[in-house]
């Protein structure tokens, strides 16, 4: 009835609700919403958990979008996308039976691509999931995993995932008391060539040279912290094919070091293949103008979040200023009481367009978008 036609359109449109509706409308229409709506399925896990061990069922947790994927699995088959949302569980016994439901949810979803596990706010499920789940074959299609990195457990589990391009981890909250902190990899490298990496904070140069052991000519894109990027500008620099950088600022010991900004200037000007830089500054902790004046010249790109306009006026009639073809501010900062918001901006697009760079806002999380 319909040949041709896909159920795509603005995510607005397409919600959970509308794509049901889709779904009751007529024959013809079912496999077409379907496909839509079982395309990225969010499984949670809620407060049964509580309950007594001899309570416990392996489903008993679960939302109805879990429990619909166990209970027909041609609905599973259609699953690429799948988040797991998890909850804490306070012994072995429990963590076991909150494994279970995980495995068996992996084992339906076997056309699964992009897994999320998470459970950032629960040390102890995290640290025991991983292990359940290791030696089962689940994660070899798997090409984007985002997941908590607290312990051995979880980094074996990145062995498995030979066709990974895209990781994110997390840093989650560790149980680990400070003489148990991981430092090394349990192997030496890891199969994946990753075009993509989230580095979570204070993940250790051992661990960060294995997962990119064999993503040297591959990895375009890498976020991290700033002071993780200073620990960890070696084997960065040696990344050939990044072109893509974001960065959130931090302040060392809450206060601006030029030294800092420094040291930040040169290890950003050691990548000469970098295209696209991101500066995300905290709220409290926007990125000083020397930073902006040392960037490197291959900069192309440039996306901005809470810097102070007086730093980008003068930093577009600079000669790297004026090197770029695009400049993505938001969330920045006034610099005159005096003056009108609206007069502010004005001198900010005539800044842009005298220096021939395109000018555009951007209001969301550039960590959570890219």
């Amino acid at each position: 009835m319909f040949p041709g036609v896909e159920a795509t359109g603005p995510s607005s449109k397409l919600d959970f609700a509308t794509l049901s509706a889709l779904c009751l409308t007529s024959k013809e229409l079912l496999p077409l919403a379907r496909s839509k709506l079982y395309r990225r399925v969010v499984a949670s896990f809620g407060s049964g958990m509580e309950g007594s061990v001899e309570e416990l069922h392996p489903y008993l947790w679960l939302n109805d979008a879990g429990l619909t994927l166990l209970n027909y699995p041609h609905l599973a088959s259609r699953v690429v996308e799948l988040e797991v949302k998890l909850e804490e569980v306070e012994s072995s016994t429990k963590a076991n039976t909150l494994a279970k439901a995980v495995i068996d949810l992996l084992k339906c979803c076997y056309n699964l691509k992009v897994l999320d596990l998470d459970g950032d706010r629960f040390p102890f499920t995290m640290d025991h999931l991983p292990g359940a789940l290791t030696g089962l074959d689940l994660f070899a299609n798997l090409t984007e995993l985002s997941t908590v990195q607290t312990g051995p457990n979880a980094l074996l589990l990145l062995s498995e995932c030979i066709n990974l391009q895209r990781l994110n981890l997390r840093p989650g909250v560790a149980i680990f008391g400070d003489d148990d902190t991981l430092d090394q990899p349990p192997v030496a490298s890891f199969p994946f060539r990753l075009g993509h990496f989230t580095v979570p904070s204070d993940l250790s140069l051992p661990i960060f040279r294995a997962i990119t052991f064999n993503s040297t000519d591959s990895l375009h894109i890498l976020h991290l912290h700033s002071e993780d990027f200073l620990r960890l500008r070696e084997p960065i620099a040696e990344l050939a094919s990044l072109d893509e950088l974001c960065i959130t600022w931090q302040q060392r010991n809450g206060q601006y070091s030029p030294s800092y900004t420094k040291d930040l200037s040169s290890a950003l000007n050691a990548l000469t293949s970098l295209r696209t830089l991101t500066i995300q500054a905290l709220r409290q902790a926007p990125a000083p103008s020397s930073l902006l004046s040392r960037l490197p010249p291959t900069i192309t790109t440039l996306y901005l979040s809470r810097v102070h306009i007086k730093d980008i006026i003068p930093f577009l009639a600079s000669d790297t200023g004026r090197r770029l073809s695009k400049l993505a501010v938001g969330g920045f900062y006034r610099f005159s009481s005096e003056l009108e918001e609206e007069e502010e901006r004005r001198l900010l697009e005539e800044a842009a367009g005298q220096a021939g760079v395109r000018l555009v806002d951007y209001w969301w999380n550039r960590f959570d978008h890219l």
